[in-house]
């Protein structure tokens, strides 16, 4: 197996900022665990804390289908 592009992030091997933004996430309606984008988000707090401040936006904006 390969290496992973964006090696996993601890709290040990996070900036202060990286940690409160990681923290913010984990705290909220994601629950705990940093899946998805946010491992490789976290590299910059701004843009990721961002990101996730405008998830709800576009999931409540998105169409939504009948089946």
């Amino acid at each position: 197996m390969s290496e992973p592009r964006f090696p996993e992030l601890t709290p040990e091997t996070m900036t202060d900022e990286q940690r409160a933004v990681a923290e913010a996430i984990q705290s909220g309606p994601r629950g705990s665990g940093l899946r998805g984008p946010f491992n490789a988000l976290l590299r910059s707090p701004q843009l990721c804390d961002l990101c996730s401040a405008s998830a709800p936006m576009c999931v409540s904006a998105a169409p939504s289908r009948r089946r």
